[in-house]
């Protein structure tokens, strides 16, 4: 009878896992199929092709520069919060091929739910141990999180009052984004401050009849959050490590929300508007941060011909997202899932 379970409970891991696996296929080829829509419509792929030769490629080398040295200084934060709790010296080769793979399981996965595992998993194959992988990639989460919050108020704040958020749908889809991340940030916040807010978290969640059912896997939960608060508190104290993982955090979205500049000026336009760019970038990441789709597709196009209307030509606009896609999303897909690959293929070896 033990046996017929264990093997019913493997078959039902394995279409687990297939199913997963078919779903983030499908959900890749989705946004790989929005992108194509907007190569096609209107002759825009030729648009594309006739317009490079035209655009300084210093400016979009830069772009991508910028979107490297953003994957950089990610796997600065990891390596920081490597050494607080391994004490050991790691690579920053391999740290930053972690943080590759990473952001390939952010971007096949919806809302990025794919990554914290991979990175993880990751972690535990170059010798670091399961707890501290998990606190590790939890901790860089959850600093990412705040910082992102606090840069996406502030621009969100400022983006309203001198530039006037004309559509009200925008307006409510942002204010909603800003609201899931200003939640979340809360949280945190209570569980670090107050344990007694924990443990009444705990108490709440007896009441609710699924975790009733599912206790002692709930408690195992429990616990896990409570080991994972007691270290990031341990790493909160430490203030010069929380002020390095801080400023390493707003410089990563900051190189991420200033590729419209370079995009901008590799069309050749005189100005540097370039902190309006960044706010403009970052109002349309919030606006669009809870789309279900891996890298917020269609949305993500959407709100960029909308919001960047003002600092393009209509004949460029088109031709502008579609190459800021190609860097910020598409890119990060092709290299990650070469990095995961064959990092896949040396550890069968």
């Amino acid at each position: 009878m033990e046996k017929l379970f264990l093997n019913i409970k493997n078959k039902f891991q394995k279409n687990k896992n297939f199913i997963k696996k078919i779903s983030n296929i499908i959900l890749s080829i989705i946004s790989f199929g929005i992108l194509l829509y907007f190569c096609a419509e209107n002759d825009n792929w030729n648009k594309l092709i006739i317009s490079l030769p035209k655009l300084n490629l210093i400016w979009i080398a830069t772009a991508v520069l910028a979107i490297l040295l953003s994957w950089y200084f990610d796997s600065l934060i990891i390596l920081e919060i490597i050494n607080f709790f391994e004490n050991t010296y790691m690579k920053k080769s391999k740290i930053y091929k972690i943080t590759l793979i990473g952001q390939y399981f952010t971007s096949i996965t919806p809302m990025g739910i794919g990554s914290p595992p991979a990175q993880t998993s990751e972690l535990i194959k170059i010798n670091v141990k399961k707890n501290n992988a998990t606190t590790i990639i939890g901790a860089k989460f959850i600093i990412y999180q705040i910082s992102l919050a606090i840069y996406s108020l502030l621009c969100a704040i400022t983006y309203c009052a001198f530039y006037h958020l004309k559509s009200r749908i925008i307006l409510v889809y942002l204010t909603v984004g800003l609201g899931i991340q200003m939640f979340t940030v809360c949280l945190v916040l209570a569980f670090l401050v107050n344990k007694n807010f924990f443990i009444k978290m705990g108490n709440l969640s007896k009441r609710i009849p699924i975790i009733l059912k599912y206790k002692k896997y709930f408690k195992r939960l429990r616990c896990s959050v409570a080991f994972f608060v007691g270290a990031l508190k341990n790493i909160l104290q430490d203030k010069l490590l929380t002020a390095k993982l801080f400023l390493y955090s707003f410089i990563q979205i900051s190189l991420i929300f200033s590729v419209p500049f370079f995009i901008f000026k590799a069309f050749h336009h005189s100005g540097s508007p370039a902190l309006e760019i960044i706010e403009t970038q970052c109002v349309a990441n919030t606006v669009c941060s809870f789309t279900p789709l891996p890298g917020n597709a269609g949305a993500s196009e959407k709100i960029f011909l909308d919001l960047f209307r003002n600092f393009f030509l209509e004949n460029e606009l088109i031709i502008a997202m579609i190459i800021h896609r190609i860097i910020t999303f598409y890119l990060s897909i092709i290299i990650g899932s070469t990095v995961y690959f064959f990092s896949k293929r040396r550890s069968k070896e």
